[in-house]
């Protein structure tokens, strides 16, 4: 699996290399350098989503024998849960401390549950000490969170995933070919000719990583609406997923605290997610001037909160927050109703 996405990201590079090197007609002419200079950049444009996640997969699959093994208490209830789901399998459970999912754990490849280091240690308590509430509430939301990890597993979607990336640059780049197949702009030497040809290649390199990355957002929040769909439906315990529907809610009353500024991020957290908030935030504030509103800022973020706007910058490819709640209650209500 490992050998198989490093593969992959190595064929996608040649892919674009390959078609940048031979996209150029007007090789003998001073204006050929302009013309392959544009076709290079709106494909590296374009690809650039599929390169990201394929270079993303590789690397982790190179990474993945450098990330601890989880402690033999962490493993064996793990283990215990997994088993109860039937998959045939021997699945891995690693520590790996880069981990920036909202939940701590991932799924990776087929075959491997990866845990954050913070997630772990604060379960290895609750099972040292579960007969307290708190560690109690840990341990039920993260039963619920290892079985949304477990339907990624089963279903492959590691896999599919890439796939899905693949899939969407071979359409939109046949469909940008096309969309640029004017005989006249590839004919002419003009500088004209040229610089529409050059304004049609920005727009369709944007056009194409636009459709690209919304095609498979929605892909991705369809697998993890699906697992969330599998870890509510297999819970045997209304508690537990009123346990998650309350974790959740406070995870959305941070993520209002932190962009109206009332609460700072943690700078321990990863990069990435305090550039995400960042920008998130400058976006927001601006959004919010020039609607040139009388609304009080937090009032209209909530509602831009609500209306997955906010959600849609920082995580895209999930479902929105606030479904994913009424989802846990709403299952809930239907097991104490059996």
């Amino acid at each position: 699996m490992r050998l198989f996405f490093m593969l992959m990201s190595f064929l996608i590079s040649i892919n674009i290399s390959v078609k940048a090197n031979s996209s150029s007609p007007l090789a003998q002419t001073a204006y050929a350098t302009a013309y392959g200079a544009l076709d290079t950049s709106h494909q590296v444009i374009a690809h650039q989503e599929t390169l990201l996640a394929s270079a993303g997969y590789a690397y982790s699959a190179y990474q993945i024998s450098s990330w601890s093994a989880a402690s033999t208490t962490l493993t064996d209830w793990c283990q215990a849960i997994i088993k109860e789901h039937g998959l045939a399998r021997k699945i891995h459970i690693k520590i790996n401390p880069a981990i920036n999912a909202l939940s701590g754990f991932a799924a990776f490849g087929n075959d491997t549950v990866i845990i954050s280091h913070a997630k772990a240690l604060e379960i290895e308590q609750a099972i040292q000490n579960s007969r307290s509430k708190e560690a109690q509430t840990t341990l039920e939301v993260s039963r619920t969170y290892l079985r949304h990890e477990i339907a990624h597993l089963k279903n492959s979607d590691t896999t599919k995933r890439l796939l899905a990336n693949l899939f969407m640059s071979i359409i939109t780049h046949t469909g940008s070919i096309l969309l640029e197949g004017s005989q006249f702009l590839k004919k002419s030497s003009s500088l004209f000719g040229l610089l529409t040809y050059g304004a049609i290649s920005w727009v369709t390199g944007k056009i194409k990583h636009f459709v690209h990355k919304k095609a498979v957002d929605a892909y991705c929040a369809h697998q993890e609406k699906n697992a969330d769909d599998y870890a509510f439906a297999t819970s045997k315990d209304p508690q537990e997923l009123r346990s998650m529907a309350h974790y959740l809610e406070e995870k959305h009353g941070e993520i209002l605290q932190l962009l109206t500024g009332k609460a700072t991020i943690n700078p321990s957290l990863q990069p990435d997610i305090q550039e995400a908030f960042a920008a998130t935030k400058k976006i927001l504030e601006e959004r919010y001037r020039q609607e040139a509103t009388a609304e009080p800022y937090e009032q209209w973020l909530k509602r831009q909160i609500e209306a997955v706007k906010v959600e849609e910058l920082l995580f895209p490819g999930r479902p929105a927050l606030l479904d994913t709640i009424s989802d846990a209650r709403r299952a809930a209500q239907r097991l104490e109703a059996q």
